[in-house]
């Protein structure tokens, strides 16, 4: 069986640098200012989006590492080891290695919940797929173009700690043959989960503290009705 258009045209992108962006004239930023801030003041609208930015940066950080980690032509000691790009990953934009991800398996029912998975892992596993041999070749990429900010959520009565989700769509490609036959695909609706502390000091302290699966849909299935299913108008 061929692998479907690679990426289905979704403009899917590894290293886009376009993602919720924000913009101090856009409603959105005051309601995060309000969030942030409990105020829509212009200063305050500013602080909620330069916050925003730096989730987003972070964000698109661990893809793209996450990303690096799953290919096959990133060699497999670049990968591994105290200075290898998991470890990287898990120092830079993770809590710590126990962070849990859920994944939803190939062979899972619809309707089934995804598994529970330790960030490292996860990554270990990724990392495996190409230098074990169960696939030939493995793509997986975020649609960075259409990240959304779903939701803020103040953690404490301080007003210092708070909880941002970022929705994010990844397609994992994993093809048995190295010319592309036999391929799996699937598009899974992902959301990371940012820790922002010490917001109010000169440099908050952000990690991912999970990453959650909504739903996932076969990749053909998700072509023919991306617009429904990203929430597109």
């Amino acid at each position: 069986m061929k692998s479907y258009t690679f990426l289905l045209a979704l403009g899917f992108m590894a290293y886009s640098s376009v993602s919720t962006g924000c913009d101090v004239n856009d409603q959105r930023a005051k309601n995060w200012a309000m969030r942030l801030n409990s105020s829509a003041s212009e200063e305050s609208i500013q602080e909620a989006c330069n916050l925003i930015d730096d989730v987003d940066a972070l964000v698109i950080q661990a893809q793209n590492t996450i990303s690096k980690i799953a290919i096959g032509t990133v060699s497999y000691k670049d990968k591994i080891g105290n200075d290898g790009l998991i470890e990287k990953a898990i120092q830079s934009s993770f809590l710590h290695g126990g962070v849990m991800m859920q994944v939803y398996h190939s062979y899972a029912r619809k309707g089934m919940p995804p598994d529970n998975i330790r960030i490292r892992t996860y990554l270990q596993g990724l990392a495996d797929l190409t230098e074990k041999g169960i696939y030939g070749t493995v793509s997986l990429v975020y649609d960075q173009e259409s990240m959304k900010l779903m939701r803020i959520t103040q953690l404490d009565n301080s007003g210092d700690s708070f909880e941002v989700e970022i929705q994010a769509f990844q397609e994992f490609t994993a093809c048995k043959t190295a010319d592309r036959n036999y391929c799996y695909e699937d598009v899974t609706d992902k959301r990371f989960i940012v820790s922002v502390t010490g917001k109010t000091s000169s440099e908050p302290k952000l990690k991912i503290s999970r990453i959650t699966a909504i739903d996932t849909w076969a990749a053909d299935y998700f072509k023919r009705n991306r617009n429904n299913l990203m929430g597109g108008e």
